[in-house]
């Protein structure tokens, strides 16, 4: 699973119990950097996180910090079409589950919030149903409103514990259907 904190955090921080209870026993290492954005994955790509065999898939949710550090969504989203193009250069049989960015800030008009349903609906096209699967789970995070709770998001960018549990289940079901389980 490659990202930024947002991957991160599974593992160490809020979603430690949800990684290792829902996440790990999938057989999904999580390689997310925190900070990282679409630029530095690149780099990773290129600079050893594929070194050895080629993993049977690749979960990528990468992004967020693009349009947090005031990329326009078209520029993320060719980012995130670089990553993708970059994976399929260096291990052209591993199947990719592109997920779409997750809610930011409160309110579904919130500025951010609107750049990252601008991002998902430009690399949603990348997606074939095959090589690639793109999802976009980042739903179920949100309250009946569309908002992002502070129980789930406090600084309505990272997740809670709760916020990650939530997503633990739409997750596993594309893992498997990635998988062709």
């Amino acid at each position: 699973m490659l990202g930024d904190s947002i991957t991160e955090r599974w593992q160490d921080r809020e979603g430690e119990s949800v990684w290792r209870d829902r996440i790990a026993p999938l057989g999904v290492l999580n390689a997310g950097i925190d900070g990282d954005r679409t630029e530095h994955l690149l780099w990773r790509l290129d600079h050893g996180n594929l070194a050895g065999p080629a993993p049977q898939a690749v979960i990528l949710l990468i992004g967020t910090n693009d349009l947090g550090h005031g990329r326009p969504p078209a520029l993320a989203a060719e980012g995130i079409r670089a990553d993708l193009l970059r994976l399929r250069a260096r291990v052209p049989q591993t199947r990719i589950l592109l997920l779409g960015l997750l809610p930011r800030e409160r309110a579904p008009d919130a500025p951010l919030r609107r750049e990252v349903g601008e991002v998902n609906r430009l690399v949603s096209t990348c997606g074939d149903g095959k090589s690639v699967v793109y999802a976009d789970i980042g739903g179920v995070l949100l309250d009946p409103s569309g908002l992002l709770p502070p129980a789930i998001s406090p600084d309505q960018l990272h997740f809670t514990a709760a916020g990650y549990a939530r997503l633990a289940p739409p997750l596993g079901g594309l893992i498997g259907k990635v998988l062709g389980q």
